[in-house]
């Protein structure tokens, strides 16, 4: 009987062959990019300088098996990626959570912390425009008057959020991050300190206003004796973001603020995007990678959760047939990757924001492939016997039985993606010609697969597969192991 090999890859596979693809992996590489003060080139030992400073054995295998030396951002790409990283609101919020946010699943899980805490807010009601009543009476208190007269402004401060018994600073820094605040400064003559002498200007301005007035407390380009000061107002909010009623303003503006927050998740999907096309997949291999696991045999169609073309780029040569992928999540190349969360709480439903889920985004960005297509992989009914003669009167083929072999390697089988578990564990239906056999490749030790796998298809049905030997486990091939081992032998 004829097997027939579907591998199923999640990003243990790209981990697998040494590729920096792990959450940490982009941030700290991008914080990298960030923080870098000049125009110029970022090469692979850049980005993770302070990793390989520390000895890292994974980086280090990267080094030994592919040409890093060839690995370069070029300086386009850098300013470009500095520019975005600065302004992107969902990584200026991951940056400050890199020690309780892990992996990719945590990442996805922070998504939706966040979007539940915006959920929270919006329910506060406040009334009227007295906000802030801190510092009356004092010179401070007057320039903050001074900004807030603006039309388009409004003052907060913790107070604010610590009064609806909430935690304060973490609202504060995700409206910082998504320029939900503002920071807003006044320039003004200290030697006077009048209000009539109080110029208002965004930080963006601020460096031309202070100029400006500069120029003008000089004479003939000389100082006249005047002292320029500034005080700096931080929980300056855009009325856009409120809701009003007549002329008091009674809470938050959900749409708006929901706006800006799926705006930035597109753009920070786009530089995962870049970091992915630009950089992770032109990683080259010093020597090919071998055949292993079955990739040598046939295989019928490959399944992948990543957004590189890892797969392609290592082993299309050893398959009979080019066009063999499919992107699950989309293709970074294509710049239509799935970037969010698996479904939304009833909290957030009211506000069909479905945009954040990763459902929506792949039919928006046409990646939502028919997981193990009938039509494609020739997978058919079984008829019974009579209605089976009948066909032959009519000429039509009987189709030999045959196996299926589905191998799932660096897939962590959560909950998020149970629609295409539960896919694999229905070709087992009554009815089907052909035999159905499923591999899990685990990392370190089967526990947290198998738990995955009983928590989406219950005990039963797990303990029924393996009992007939339909399910098994297997450690993640060592990649690293089998290169070394055969190109010391070819060398020798």
């Amino acid at each position: 009987m004829e097997t027939k090999k579907i591998f199923v890859l999640g990003n243990g596979f790209d981990l697998a062959h040494y590729l920096p693809t792990a959450y940490i992996h982009f941030m700290e590489a991008m914080q990298v990019v960030e923080n870098s003060h000049t125009s110029s080139e970022l090469g692979f030992d850049d980005l993770f300088k302070s990793r390989l400073d520390n000895e890292d054995w994974f980086l280090f295998r990267t080094k030994e098996l592919y040409k890093t030396d060839e690995l370069i951002l070029p300086v386009e790409v850098v300013d470009d990626l500095r520019e975005k990283l600065k302004n992107n609101g969902w990584f200026q919020h991951f940056k400050r959570h890199l020690s309780d946010v892990d992996t990719w699943i945590d990442f996805e899980t922070e998504i939706e912390r966040v979007l539940n805490s915006i959920s929270i807010i919006l329910q506060v009601q406040f009334q009227g425009n007295e906000i802030n009543k801190e510092e009356h009476g004092s010179f401070r208190a007057i320039l903050r008057q001074r900004i807030i007269q603006n039309p388009n402004l409004l003052d907060f401060n913790k107070d604010f959020f610590n009064q609806f018994g909430i935690h304060a600073k973490y609202y504060q820094q995700i409206f910082k991050n998504f320029k939900i605040f503002t920071t807003h400064y006044t320039i003004f003559d200290s030697t006077l300190k009048t209000e009539n002498q109080c110029y208002v200007t965004s930080k963006n301005d601020y460096e031309k206003v202070e100029a400006s007035v500069r120029n003008f407390y000089t004479t003939f380009g000389k100082p006249i004796g005047r002292s320029i000061e500034k005080q700096e107002f931080n929980e300056i909010i855009d009325k856009s973001f409120l809701k009003h009623f007549s002329y008091d303003y009674i809470g938050f503006n959900e749409s708006n603020i929901f706006k800006v927050l799926s705006k930035e998740l597109k753009e920070f999907s786009e530089i995962f995007s870049d970091y992915i096309s630009k950089f992770i997949n032109n990683f080259i291999p010093i020597k090919p990678f071998l055949p292993f696991g079955g990739i040598s045999d046939k295989v019928e169609m490959v399944f992948t959760f990543n957004y590189s073309n890892s797969f392609q780029r290592f082993y299309a040569s050893h398959q009979n047939k080019s066009d063999i992928t499919r992107h699950l999540h989309g293709d970074a190349e294509k710049r239509n990757i799935v970037f969010g969360i698996s479904d939304l709480d009833e909290s957030l439903k009211k506000y069909k924001i479905f945009e954040f889920v990763k459902t929506y985004q792949k039919i928006i960005n046409n990646t939502d492939f028919q997981f193990l297509d009938e039509k494609e992989l020739e997978i058919k009914k079984l008829y019974d016997f009579a209605t089976h003669n009948r066909l032959l009167t009519r000429g039509i083929k009987y189709v030999e039985p045959f196996k299926y072999e589905i191998i799932i390697w660096g897939h962590s089988l959560d909950v998020s993606d149970k629609e295409y578990i539960q896919e694999i564990f229905s070709l087992k239906d009554k009815g089907r010609e052909h035999e159905t056999f499923l591999k899990v490749y685990y990392h370190q030790t089967p526990h947290s697969s198998l738990a995955n796998l009983m928590n989406i298809m219950g005990k039963d049905i797990i303990q029924k597969w393996v009992k007939n030997k339909w399910l098994k486990f297997e450690e993640t091939p060592d990649i690293y192991q089998i290169y070394q081992v055969h190109y010391k032998d070819k060398d020798a």
